[in-house]
């Protein structure tokens, strides 16, 4: 299988997924492969005068949360299916006996799958 298609379209997914969670998030100094979601700083929050803006502050920070675990879930299969790539186990799934292709199909609809069709489900 010519990897150099998927390398490709998965490079560009995380580069888009890398600028997406700098928007909401920032990256765990002691961890590179770490984002996590920027808090309002507790002082903000005691100094809003309105009990309302201190709930939408924190219900924005809830937000950005939820958007940064599922994207650093994406970002972290992406650089699994990278780090396969490199090693040339791209597009094999380990599941049931022993291992077997993922199937060209699966991995044009998502590049880093890590099993085929019958093991996700």
């Amino acid at each position: 299988m010519d990897t150099k298609i998927f390398k490709s379209r998965l490079e560009e997914e995380k580069r888009k997924i890398e600028e997406e969670l700098s928007e909401t998030a920032v990256r765990n100094p002691k961890n590179k492969n770490d984002w996590q979601a920027v808090e309002p700083s507790d002082t903000a929050v005691d100094r809003e005068a309105d009990p309302i803006d201190a709930a939408d502050n924190i219900e924005d920070y809830e937000e950005a949360f939820s958007v940064t675990d599922v994207l650093e879930g994406r970002l972290l299969d992406i650089n699994k299916a990278l780090e396969a790539i490199k090693k040339g186990t791209y597009g094999k799934c380990n599941s049931g006996d022993k291992p077997h292709d993922i199937g060209k199909d699966r991995l044009e609809a998502n590049p880093a799958a890590t099993t085929c069709i019958e093991h996700a489900q």
